[in-house]
């Protein structure tokens, strides 16, 4: 049995228009205010995982392999955030109150979910017998934030992928 540690994670910066979220107006604000947004959003990222991954590996030849299979994963740190900027709030709905944002913070550390699970699909290429190539996707089946929440008003999953080197420390001369 194999359990990872994982750290996942995005940055984005972009210009948005209608998306459904909450908002602090100021740093003494306890109550945020929710609505459609329109402007400069940017948001961070940060998902630390224990993660169990469950696949099978089918070796083409010598040199492919393929896997597929799940995984199981727990979240024991994570962070959701980011702020807003240049633009408007429409509270409550796409037509309600317009307020003008000239920068808001948001924080969905809470609602995040602290338990995962997906499907992941890899190959790898050995080069020789030692190097190799490898490339992997896991896709989240299960939104991360919690039912209760959507924080965002639509769900979001974990989709990652990976690719790098490995290398054979333990290689039998047959």
């Amino acid at each position: 049995a194999v359990i990872l540690m994982e750290a996942k994670g995005m940055g984005v910066k972009d210009k948005v228009k209608y998306i459904h979220t909450r908002v602090f107006l100021s740093k003494e604000d306890i109550v945020p205010l929710e609505g459609y947004f329109v402007g400069k959003n940017e948001t961070r990222v940060s998902q630390s995982y224990l993660t169990v991954p469950i696949f099978a590996m089918f070796h083409i030849n010598q040199k492919w392999s393929l896997k597929a299979g799940g995984y199981l994963a727990y979240m024991y740190s994570g962070e959701f955030d980011g702020t807003v900027s240049d633009g408007y709030l429409r509270v409550g709905t796409p037509t309600g109150e317009r307020i003008d944002i000239d920068e808001a913070t948001f924080n969905f550390n809470e609602d995040l979910r602290r338990f995962d699970f997906g499907v992941t699909f890899g190959t790898e290429y050995n080069i020789n017998h030692r190097f190799g190539v490898f490339g992997n996707l896991e896709w989240g089946l299960r939104p991360i934030f919690d039912k209760d929440s959507r924080p965002m008003g639509f769900n979001m999953y974990n989709i990652y992928f990976a690719a790098g080197l490995t290398y054979n420390l333990f290689v039998s001369r047959k």
